[in-house]
C-alpha cells in the first residue's frame, strides 16, 4: 500500500487524528518528494489543524521534520 492509499482510507474512515499521527511519525521522510509532500500537504488541511498544516508547509519547504 502506498503513502496516498493509507491517508485515503483513514480520511474516508473519517480518522484525522490517524492522519495527524502518521503525518508526525512518517511525513519526514517523503517531505522530499514533490508529488508526496502535495499529498501530505492536502492531508494536513484536511484535519482542521491550521499549526500543522503550517508545520508540513514549512517542513515541505524546508525538506526536514515536522
Amino acid at each position: 500500500m502506498d503513502f496516498k492509499k493509507s491517508f485515503d482510507i483513514l480520511a474516508a474512515a473519517g480518522d484525522y487524528a490517524g492522519i495527524k499521527d502518521a503525518l508526525t511519525r512518517h511525513a519526514p521522510a517523503f517531505a522530499g518528494d514533490k508529488h508526496t509532500a502535495a499529498t501530505m500537504l492536502r492531508y494536513s488541511r484536511m484535519t482542521g489543524d491550521a499549526g500543522l498544516s503550517r508545520r508540513v508547509a514549512i517542513a515541505i519547504l524546508n525538506g526536514g521534520a515536522i
